[in-house]
């Protein structure tokens, strides 16, 4: 996330050796002026030097997800280079609760459609309704305790479903935005994506990433 601009100050110093180490799959650096984002200028000098077919070392084995997640991630993001860790296999990663949630689910909410707040973030009611429905399916489990996680790319998302963080013996839920929640972990991710018009248009969420 770091900007070509910026990385000039690390390269002030005398430096011997310079190692970049990071993901250009994911979250590219926040930059508001689109002006500048069509110059190229939230490129980062990581992703440059990739793009550039510089010399790299991929770490190909995730640890971290069940396989029915990464399934799509490693083939849409990695080209299949990226393969599961065999813990990620065992029992452990197989809850009993599963069969009410499964790893992976999709929820296709046709009857939203998304909402402009008068600050300009915007937000989507039937998706809040939804993922309401859903944090009241995961607090019926009672399978001991359990953290859940609700993100969103859309601040105005966040702050319509704030009132459902909670921290209890059984029960943790925490809201907030992609970049907000980025770097933590919950046994249960919810994410809303909010956009739904008649003109098809996504926004920033047209950036894969």
């Amino acid at each position: 996330q770091l900007v070509q601009a910026e990385t000039c100050i690390v390269l002030r110093q005398n430096l011997k050796c310079l190692v970049l180490v990071g993901d250009d799959k994911q979250l590219p650096a926040t930059v508001i002026s689109q002006q500048c984002i069509a110059m190229g200028y939230s490129i980062s000098l990581f992703s440059r030097l990739i793009a550039a077919k510089y010399p790299f070392k991929l770490l190909e084995v995730q640890y971290r997800m069940h396989p029915s997640i990464s399934r799509w991630s490693r083939g849409q993001f990695y080209e299949g280079m990226v393969v599961d860790g065999e813990n990620v296999h065992s029992a452990q990663y197989t809850k009993e609760w599963h069969n009410v949630l499964p790893p992976f689910a999709l929820y296709d909410v046709e009857s939203g459609e998304e909402e402009t707040h008068v600050f300009g973030s915007k937000f989507n009611e039937a998706e809040a309704m939804v993922v309401r429905k859903l944090v009241g399916v995961i607090r019926s489990l009672q399978v001991g305790e359990l953290t859940v996680g609700i993100i969103s790319p859309y601040s105005e998302q966040v702050e319509i479903l704030q009132h459902l963080e909670t921290k209890s013996d059984n029960l943790t839920v925490m809201v907030n935005t992609v970049d907000g929640f980025q770097g933590q972990e919950c046994d249960i991710i919810i994410f809303t994506a909010v956009r739904s018009n008649a003109n098809q248009e996504i926004g920033f969420l047209k950036d894969e990433r």
